[in-house]
């Protein structure tokens, strides 16, 4: 299998982040949410790249900013759309749902104003500029006999977020915690990226790894949405038939959330075979504690399954 650089897959990444600045800049929907997946596979890709330690902690740095900025719009984007969603299916609060729409695009016009301030003095274009003249472009022959140092650090990174995961997982019980299934879902997203750049490089791939993680990824996502969701609605604080109204919403999203972490529970088992391959390719001596076996988490009991929200995807 033919190698591919990081350096060539940097340039890639780079000139996807700048095509979509325009339309972050617009608060397109769809390119707030890119972007923001651009800068994570950025965070994992930056300190494998052929520029000087001082420039790749100051491009992590910009690159993580502007991720958190623009996730605070993309969260707001989900809460409408889920909002959008629970129309026709909680009706017992109409008064309700139409408070909590303009509340969140009251905090989302807020958000991209914020937003597009904080990108302007962040430079992404100037950063990207300064980041192609340092890197260093290197041609690898498709006939290697030996592992590059950029090599032996993507195995290091793959191990400890595998070993990270393998942690989230076991604190995780059948009994649904929020801070605990938030924990999760930051491991399985750090470990999915770097799964992806092993295979983008052409040093490992693993199909089953890399699509027990997507999904993982995609439920524990749900389930965060969700709880920002449930949150917002305990926070609002009305009196009369719309305090009624928020009970019955919250109490709804909550068996939604219980559903769906039985569904993650579903999945736990293909997740922990996906974390041993990552263990294995990384080898024992990047993976602390890494021949610790994974807990398969029992099933929860009998909850109703209700449709699920119409979600905006990730």
């Amino acid at each position: 299998m033919a190698i591919r650089h990081p350096d060539s897959i940097l340039r890639s990444r780079l000139h996807e982040l700048s095509s979509l600045l325009a339309g972050v800049r617009d608060a397109d929907i769809d390119a707030v949410h890119d972007a923001r997946v651009v800068t994570r596979r950025l965070r994992e890709l930056l300190p494998i790249v052929g520029v000087g330690a001082s420039e790749s902690a100051d491009a992590i740095a910009r690159v993580r900013k502007a991720g958190r900025v623009m996730g605070e719009v993309r969260e707001l984007d989900v809460l409408h759309s889920l909002l959008d969603g629970l129309d026709g299916r909680a009706t017992f609060a109409a008064q309700a749902l139409a408070q909590l729409r303009a509340d969140v695009r009251s905090a989302r016009d807020t958000k991209r104003r914020r937003m597009v301030k904080a990108l302007e003095r962040l430079e992404l274009d100037a950063l990207e500029r300064q980041l192609l003249r340092r890197s260093t472009w290197v041609a690898v022959s498709t006939t290697l006999r030996f592992r590059p140092s950029w090599g032996r650090q993507l195995r290091a990174r793959v191990g400890r977020r595998a070993a990270a995961l393998g942690d989230a997982l076991r604190h995780i019980s059948g009994v649904y915690m929020p801070n605990r299934s938030h924990a999760a879902r930051v491991a399985v997203k750090k470990l999915r990226y770097a799964v992806e750049l092993a295979a983008e490089t052409g040093l490992w791939h693993s199909p089953d790894a890399a699509k027990a993680l997507r999904r993982a990824q995609a439920t524990l996502g749900d389930v965060h949405d969700l709880q920002v969701l449930v949150d917002r609605v305990e926070q609002a604080a009305p009196d009369g038939n719309e305090a009624r109204e928020l009970v019955w919403l919250r109490d709804l999203l909550r068996a939604d959330i219980a559903i769906l972490h039985r569904s993650f529970e579903d999945r736990v088992e293909r997740l922990s075979a996906a974390v041993a391959a990552c263990a294995r390719w990384a080898g024992p001596s990047h993976v602390r504690g890494s021949a610790r076996p994974l807990i398969v988490l029992p099933l929860m009991a009998g909850a109703a399954v209700l449709p699920l929200l119409a979600k905006a995807r990730r």
